[in-house]
């Protein structure tokens, strides 16, 4: 088996946190390791206990791995691990990221570039629901990828806008992904598939339970670079999505509601402690994508030549969003002088923006 399989399995013990995840992974350095270890080496592990022990030998004993393995090839299900190239850098920088993730869809680099998500009321009224798809879809017309929680009402016409602008979307769930919550999102997941993503860390056939949700959202705001709450009470999810958004140090956008109703009670509060207040996309532009400029704010090709094979490499992972020296520093293993020689460089040469101590590709 590769590494990657045995990562799905590790995965898939209920016993074993995401913390567990990482703490094993330090001590055993790979999770073939791990597998391949005998009772004696379990029980001298620290990072385990009686409970995780049983589960490890009942599970090679089931050949849980392998049935699995079975259900997402007849369910048509893919998955990449936190090893993969195609795993999202942006993901990878927050608090415990998701060691695996399953998708159905269309997987990229570009898709994960330059991510925004907007989530908000299941219960939301009608200014909140047009506000959600005007957002989504301006921005999505701007090559910006639009991330939620296919949830009712906010979430759902977040995704619809995004497609009306047959633009990027990626719908982030709190369940297995073979199972569509709510069921009257059946159309909206199949159309999400054939243009975005579908994406989930829990294994199929896990179903919707409320623990699940705060988990989900903090995928949600790590993808993205920020997080704009459209209607949300003072205790709902929407809440919880924004302070995992400030605990992974991104932006916080509100769009102001009726006081009068209940649903904005939470996002003019969010104001009022100083989350970004928002009228329309071109703040949110303006504010985290400077290398827009007004008039034209598409896509262009970055022009390659006269570039050396460093400051190309450079470029790309900023793409990805590498957006710091440390980070650069950390993937291409370059000395931090050398670093930030070639990001004066790029400057120079008009390829890069600095902005809020982050570079961007203009």
């Amino acid at each position: 088996m590769k590494e990657k399989e045995y990562i799905l399995w590790i995965n898939l013990l209920q016993t074993i946190t995401v913390k567990n995840y990482y703490d094993l992974y330090d001590y055993f350095d790979n999770m073939e390791s791990l597998y391949q270890c005998s009772e004696d080496q379990l029980s001298a592990c620290p990072v385990l206990d009686d409970k995780n022990i049983e589960e490890i030998k009942s599970s090679k004993c089931n050949l849980l791995l392998e049935q699995h393995l079975d259900t997402l090839k007849n369910k048509n299900i893919e998955y990449i691990t936190i090893q993969d190239e195609q795993y999202p850098p942006i993901l990878k920088n927050i608090h415990l990221p998701p060691p695996i993730i399953y998708y159905r869809g269309k997987i990229s680099n570009s898709i994960f570039d330059n991510c925004i998500s907007i989530v908000g009321s299941r219960n939301a009224s009608y200014y909140g629901l047009k506000s959600s798809e005007k957002i989504a879809l301006d921005l999505a017309s701007k090559n910006i990828t639009i991330v939620s929680g296919l949830a009712r009402g906010i979430d759902s016409m977040a995704h619809v806008g995004a497609l009306k602008a047959k633009g990027k979307t990626i719908a982030i769930l709190g369940n297995g992904i073979d199972i569509i919550y709510p069921k009257e999102n059946k159309y909206l997941y199949k159309q999400i598939t054939e243009i975005g993503l579908i994406m989930s860390e829990f294994p199929p056939g896990t179903k919707p339970i409320n623990y699940n949700f705060p988990r989900r959202n903090r995928i949600v705001s790590g993808l993205s670079l920020g997080t704009v709450i459209i209607e949300a009470a003072c205790k709902s999810g929407s809440l919880i999505t924004a302070k995992y958004a400030l605990e992974q140090g991104r932006e916080v956008y509100a769009l102001p509601g009726n006081v009068n109703n209940t649903n904005s009670k939470g996002t003019n509060l969010l104001i009022k402690e100083g989350a970004k207040i928002i009228t329309s996309c071109n703040d949110i532009l303006e504010d985290i994508f400077p290398m827009f400029s007004a008039s034209d704010r598409k896509k262009e090709v970055t022009d390659l030549t006269n570039l050396t094979n460093e400051e190309i490499q450079i470029l790309k992972l900023i793409k990805m969003g590498y957006w710091d020296s440390d980070k650069l520093h950390q993937k291409l293993n370059l000395p931090i002088k050398s670093i930030n020689y070639l990001l004066t460089t790029l400057e120079i040469k008009n390829k890069i923006v600095i902005y809020k101590g982050n570079y961007f590709v203009k």
